[in-house]
């Protein structure tokens, strides 16, 4: 059986070789927002096509308006989602230097707004839903160095943000 791959030429990635029927997974190290972020691109297998290709590659071109898009929600969602105060307060509570990355002096100084400007990009993933249509998100993190939780960050076809999750 042959494996049919494509080619997504991107701005951010470059050029990204996906077998059709493996997907695609890699680490890469972006820059942007003059900062460096390991970030773990996945594309799941048997969603990549001819059809959809182009706006794979328009997501990806995107990434750093739709990081801060996905912050930007994060910060307007922070005091009426519980589960929003829930990840804050919990990264805040169980990462005892977490102070240190914010260059304040304890956790207890750590403001909303000051941890909602920090995450870090450390996922983006394309799949389809149950739907068959495309499934976009990123994942945000404040201290990969000291935790796994997650701030996933949904986006519809238009990119626009529909939901946000904690994922450990």
């Amino acid at each position: 059986m042959l494996d049919i791959g494509m080619t997504l030429a991107t701005n951010l990635f470059g050029e990204l070789d996906v077998v059709l029927k493996d997907g695609f997974s890699e680490s890469f190290e972006l820059s942007f927002e003059n900062r460096k972020m390991e970030t773990f691109l996945f594309i799941h297998e048997q969603t990549l096509s001819g059809d959809n290709a182009d706006a794979i590659i328009d997501f990806l071109n995107q990434i750093p308006m739709l990081y801060n898009k996905a912050k930007n929600a994060i910060l307007a969602r922070k005091d009426d989602s519980k589960l929003i105060r829930y990840f804050i307060d919990e990264e805040v509570e169980n990462i005892d230097t977490l102070h240190e990355i914010f260059n304040v002096e304890s956790n207890d100084d750590i403001t909303n707004e000051m941890f909602i400007k920090q995450p870090e990009l450390s996922g983006i993933g394309i799949n389809r839903n149950q739907d068959s249509e495309l499934d976009w998100h990123i994942d945000l993190t404040i201290a990969p160095e000291y935790t796994d939780e997650l701030l996933v960050v949904y986006f519809d076809s238009e990119l626009e943000v529909t939901s946000i999750t904690h994922e450990s």
